[in-house]
């Protein structure tokens, strides 16, 4: 899949021997995701390997390469080939990371949020702004700073705070001294 896991240890006696073909010693000093060879063939034989390199980028704080990050937004469409349960196994390793909110930013960034979890992108730039109120933000950008903020470890609590206003883009509504209301995002939530 990746350099880093290929680096590869060969028990001999008492000896232990490092087998690394790809230097992938070398993208775990530098903090690199960098997958084996060509990145568009290793994505082809497995697309679930475009969330995979976003799970072990959160999950190790690493940086993913420029060929195989360009690769992944070209084909980001692949993950529509991939089982809802291979893909939510991997979501959940996500959010079980040290950074699930960079996680899902790279999610965004990469195109696969928009084949994950399209209704989060329905919040982007929609403005939550009032007088008054504590929320400063497009409703995207609050949803990625409460998973940032949340507390627990448990993926399905972490899960739970990224979707907790999912619902606001489809009730937005203004009142009549023309401020932004989402009233019933809750329940239109509860429904997505």
């Amino acid at each position: 899949d990746f350099t880093m896991n290929a680096v590869a240890m060969k028990l001999k006696g008492n000896q232990t021997d490092f087998v690394d073909p790809f230097d992938g010693r070398k993208d775990i000093q530098e903090k690199i995701i960098r997958t084996v060879g060509n990145p568009k063939e290793r994505f082809k034989e497995d697309a679930l390997r475009l969330m995979r390199a976003i799970r072990l980028a959160a999950q190790l704080g690493f940086e993913i390469d420029q060929p195989t990050g360009k690769e992944i937004k070209a084909d980001a469409k692949l993950i529509q080939e991939i089982s809802g349960e291979r893909i939510r196994d991997e979501l959940l390793k996500i959010l079980e990371s040290n950074d699930p909110s960079e996680g899902i930013l790279l999610l965004k960034n990469s195109g696969l949020l928009g084949y994950i979890l399209p209704e989060l992108l329905e919040g982007i730039e929609v403005s939550q702004v009032r007088p008054g109120r504590h929320h400063t933000t497009d409703v995207f950008t609050h949803n990625i700073s409460s998973l940032k903020h949340c507390p627990s470890i448990d993926p399905i609590v972490r899960f739970a705070t990224l979707i907790h206003d999912v619902g606001k883009p489809k009730v937005k509504g203004v009142d009549e001294d023309g401020l932004v209301t989402f009233y019933n995002h809750e329940v239109a939530g509860a429904k997505i």
